[in-house]
């Protein structure tokens, strides 16, 4: 499978795993219109798709109905950074600059076999615990992030879709 350059992912949106013919209209229309290019993930069953507007950094988004949000960005990756390099800019960053901690660092393998890095984060917002995740995939010239986040209990309800999204990613 071919990956879409970031601003075509972001054009493209994400092809979404629909179950029997609506998915098999779907990937074919996402095939035809940009030549055999597309990323693919299956949101947990409860999530709905945001509709995202141009100026928006994500190339796909959904939530569930109690705020848990997933989604994907693509970057340019035009100096090719190994996925260890961008794993330890993201930690530094999401340290460092936005006051998260890091609860969880475990190696992931996408659909496709493209080796990843989920780095989950806590922060807590008044008196409230947030859970958020980055996955990153370094695929050729291109960066991928799987993200979610959202109230640490709600997170844990979802959790297992989450992981199974990102697991399912194909960059």
């Amino acid at each position: 499978m071919r990956t879409c350059s970031p601003s075509a992912a972001r054009r493209a949106r994400v092809a979404l795993a629909r179950p029997g013919l609506a998915r098999a209209a779907l990937v074919l229309a996402a095939g035809l219109l940009f030549a055999g290019c597309r990323v693919t993930l299956e949101p947990p069953p409860d999530f709905v798709e945001l509709e995202e507007r141009d100026w928006s950094s994500y190339a796909y988004r959904a939530a569930d109905a109690r705020g848990v949000v997933l989604g994907v960005r693509a970057e340019r990756n035009p100096e090719r950074g190994t996925l260890e390099f961008w794993v330890e800019v993201l930690k530094g960053r999401l340290r460092a600059d936005r006051g998260y901690a890091l609860l969880e660092e475990t190696p992931v393998t996408a659909s496709n076999g493209v080796r990843g890095r989920t780095l989950v984060f806590g922060r807590d917002e008044g008196h409230e615990p947030y859970l958020f995740a980055v996955t990153a995939f370094v695929a050729g010239s291109d960066l991928y992030l799987v993200e979610w986040g959202g109230k640490k209990l709600d997170v844990e309800r979802a959790r297992a879709g989450l992981d199974a999204a990102v697991t399912g990613f194909a960059p």
